[in-house]
């Protein structure tokens, strides 16, 4: 992303000091559980662990729309805090059938304002270069013996689309042209469906592209290491279910 970003890892001054950022987070009633958190407010909740993060300010206007984001986000750091859905029809053509998947936890993107579930045995971690939660990995790495052996791997990635395109076959084909390594696209399946009801590009079953706002989604799955066919196919059918959870939220 070309804007840019204050990272408030340390807000220390913008706090008003030390005494004024935990006054901020004990004022606040933020919920140590999730289940604390969903009796109360009957939604459902996820654990607030991202970073408050605010634009520059160029004037004095978006100085008070920070400072006011600032008392918000700052208390909930660390507490769950109930989801709120933004109204979208959930249907996927990946899967027509999915298994609940409530054991699973839930990772939500404060910036980008989508949560999805991932299995309880899965990692995070961050594939950009940058600190941005623009990429974010889940994997299930397997070892033998403290040898490596093969991993599962989710991603979901989120690219800067300033003129709003719509992922489309004919704009896959272009995009494809603007990777340096490139790869040959005979025999690459090229479907134009729907996701949540916006219009999706999906390819070979392992990735789907879908824009929202100034940003164009994609999400994709792969295995690495050994080959393994029941891997193949349970990373295949987990990337389903977590396409089926993923939701934004306001």
């Amino acid at each position: 992303m070309n804007r840019k970003i204050i990272f408030v890892v340390l807000l220390i001054a913008i706090a008003g000091g030390t005494a004024a950022y935990f006054t901020f987070v004990k004022k606040s009633t933020p919920f140590a559980s999730k289940e604390k958190c969903e009796q109360a407010t009957g939604k459902e909740c996820y654990l607030f662990q991202g970073l408050c993060q605010v634009m520059e300010a160029q004037t004095s206007s978006e100085a008070e729309a920070n400072e006011k984001f600032l008392k918000d986000c700052l208390p909930k750091i660390g507490t769950w805090q109930p989801i709120e859905m933004a109204s979208q029809n959930s249907n996927t053509q990946f899967a027509d059938e999915v298994d609940e998947v409530s054991d699973w936890k839930t990772y939500a993107n404060t910036e980008y304002k989508y949560r999805i579930n991932y299995p309880p045995d899965w990692e995070i971690t961050n594939i950009t270069a940058q600190p941005s939660p623009a990429a974010v990995r889940f994997t299930k790495i397997t070892k033998q013996d403290g040898r490596y052996i093969n991993d599962a791997v989710v991603d979901v990635i989120v690219e800067s689309n300033p003129l709003k395109k719509t992922p489309t076959e004919e704009w896959y084909r272009e995009w494809i042209k603007q990777i340096p390594a490139g790869m040959n696209l005979e025999g690459v399946q090229i479907v134009e469906t729907t996701f949540q009801g916006m219009r999706a590009l999906k390819i070979d079953n392992h990735t789907i592209f879908f824009a929202k706002g100034f940003n164009m989604f994609r999400i994709k799955w792969h295995v690495a290491g050994d080959y393994d066919q029941s891997l193949v196919s349970t990373t295949e059918n987990v990337f389903n279910r977590m396409l089926s959870s993923f939701k934004f939220f306001n």
